[in-house]
């Protein structure tokens, strides 16, 4: 949306990418039924007999590689598909889900195991997330979204833009109605637009972890760290983190901190 003061600029509005991960890996580890819908070109592509997506095959690939020394999946455990209220906060412990050794030793248990196909659906499923949550949270050059190499870029745009029409078509539950990360999933495509507006501005690099809420969680770990007497101290201790939450060398001459004084 335009900008209300200043009109050459626009806002851009986006959910947290690490809470879609914790809550798309809620849905599947407490049964609900995922339905992707069944293009023909996806099916001629990926050779997809089924369209469901279920906890079942992760299930059952945790009691495959249970007694092995050397796991295909080596993060994926029990523990991780019935977790803890703590664990269910992590967000490593969702990507240990939708991760590509997961998405692989489903496709390996298929092929060699000789388990049902349909266990195909849910591979693809989540080597498809894992690489949407890998553009969505990059943290590195390699990743970033950039028009130093325009192939790879044009890739990545075009993945996160098919990755919309799957969002649209999924139906979760035994109903399949609408869910809130749905509604999650196609709003962090915001960052489509906020991509080419940064690159146009000169920019070289679009490091899309930096649109998450981490700063925002570590100036508030920092607030309550201990108890403040009054109002005046919770004030200086937040300026105070927000002064350190400015990057080295970075001009915040056109920041103004004001001192506003709490008579008590």
């Amino acid at each position: 949306m335009q900008h209300p003061v200043e009109p050459n600029q626009n806002l851009y509005f986006m959910p947290d990418v690490p809470h879609l991960v914790k809550n798309l890996k809620s849905a599947i580890i407490s049964g609900h039924i995922i339905t992707i819908p069944l293009l023909a070109p996806l099916v001629e592509k990926e050779q997809l007999i089924s369209s469901e997506v279920s906890v079942a095959p992760l299930k059952d690939l945790v009691s495959f590689q249970e007694n092995m020394a050397l796991k295909m999946a080596p993060n994926l455990s029990r523990g991780v598909l019935e977790p803890s209220h703590f664990e269910k906060m992590k967000v490593s412990s969702a990507m240990h889900v939708f991760s590509k050794s997961t998405s692989a030793a489903l496709r390996y248990m298929v092929e060699k195991e000789r388990i049902p196909e349909s266990f195909l659906t849910t591979s693809w499923f989540l080597g498809k997330m894992d690489h949407w949550f890998e553009l969505m949270l990059s943290r590195y050059v390699v990743t970033a979204l950039s028009h130093f190499k325009m192939e790879e870029y044009e890739k990545a745009i075009s993945f996160l833009r098919d990755s919309i029409h799957l969002f649209q078509g999924l139906k979760i539950g035994p109903r399949g109605s609408w869910k809130p990360v749905q509604t999650g999933l196609l709003m962090a495509t915001t960052i489509l637009e906020v991509q080419q507006d940064l690159l146009r501005q000169g920019n070289k690099f679009v490091l899309t972890c930096r649109f998450t809420q981490d700063c925002l969680e570590i100036v508030f770990l920092h607030t309550s760290e201990e108890p403040c007497p009054n109002t005046c101290g919770v004030s200086l201790r937040t300026t105070g983190c927000l002064c350190r939450a400015v990057p080295r060398g970075v001009d915040s001459s056109h920041v103004t901190w004001t001192r506003v004084r709490l008579e008590s």
